[in-house]
């Protein structure tokens, strides 16, 4: 059984990817309701695949590549400054070309959102979405594709 799930790993992590990240909204859609997906469904996915087919030693490896840095901290800062640097452009230019009476709906409560918004971003989508899907199913097809083309394959699911 390990053998087979070994060589079907690939197909086992996007079942439980896409089995672990929709259920709130087909559990929603039963009771006539709306959600969106679970965002931590890949990264539990690739947690429970690297589990089952690589042991303790698997998942060592695996959440050692979270947390290794491959590039300066300067990097880093520019890569998580980025996005506040933005919004603050896009308020400033707002309030530049904006009149008066527009911009009454810019309110302080809404620019307190960015930074929550930017932590559940972080959190949930980058640290729940990207180790699932570029950290176990990335380098699972590019041992058998290039990575433009492994990424090719990816990209659409």
């Amino acid at each position: 059984m390990k053998a087979f799930l070994q060589r079907h790993r690939l197909v086992l992590f996007f079942l439980f990817a896409f089995l672990l990240s929709w259920y709130p909204w087909i559990i929603a859609l039963t009771r006539g309701r709306t959600s969106g997906p679970n965002p931590l469904g890949p990264l539990v996915a690739g947690i429970i695949v690297t589990a089952i087919v690589s042991g303790r030693s698997g998942l060592r490896e695996f959440f050692s590549r979270l947390v290794r840095w491959r590039v300066s901290v300067k990097w880093y800062a520019i890569v998580f400054g980025m996005p506040v640097l933005i919004c603050l452009v896009a308020v400033v230019i707002t309030l530049c070309f904006v009149h008066d009476s527009h911009v009454s709906a810019l309110s302080i409560e809404k620019l307190r959102d960015v930074p929550e918004r930017f932590l559940f971003i972080l959190l949930f989508i980058g640290l729940g979405e990207e180790p699932g899907w570029r950290g176990f199913a990335l380098p699972q097809l590019q041992t058998k594709h290039s990575p433009l083309i492994a990424s090719g394959i990816l990209a659409p699911i």
